[in-house]
């Protein structure tokens, strides 16, 4: 995301595309990761313990591709304002969907929640690391 905010009354369309790479890399890690989490439940574990793995991942998966979605819906062009507000919206329906997805799961869901809240939990590292490492805007 380098440079997505330089001092501009626009962000430039191939800015836009690389913040939009990233984050889908990042969604892609996420998913990777929740996919490793699971098979290792199902060698260790159970099916039951994989299944749990897959929707835990799968709700910070989820999220993080919401959140992306509704940042990067115009965001070409746009000027940073605007950018900025979408990604305040996009945090907002991040959590409000992991909430509701969480809650869904554990209300109708034979859970095993250990598996569940480790691949959750890995799809949060997955995102910090990514933050981490990705340049200063």
């Amino acid at each position: 995301m380098r440079g997505l905010f330089r001092g501009g009354s626009a962000v430039s369309t191939e800015d836009v595309r690389g913040a939009r790479r990233a984050a889908m890399n990042l969604v892609l890690a996420q998913f990777a990761a929740t996919l490793i989490i699971a098979v290792s439940f199902l060698i260790g574990s159970s099916a039951q313990a994989c299944a749990s793995a897959l929707i835990g991942g799968g709700i910070g998966v989820a999220a993080s591709l919401a959140m992306a979605m509704i940042m990067f819906r115009s965001a070409s062009g746009a000027d940073p304002k605007r950018i900025l507000r979408s990604a305040y919206r996009g945090e907002v329906v991040k959590l409000a969907l992991t909430v509701l997805l969480i809650v869904a799961a554990l209300k109708f869901v034979e859970l095993a929640v250990l598996p569940f809240f480790v691949a959750y939990s890995a799809t949060f590292l997955v995102y910090w690391i990514a933050l981490v490492k990705s340049p200063t805007v």
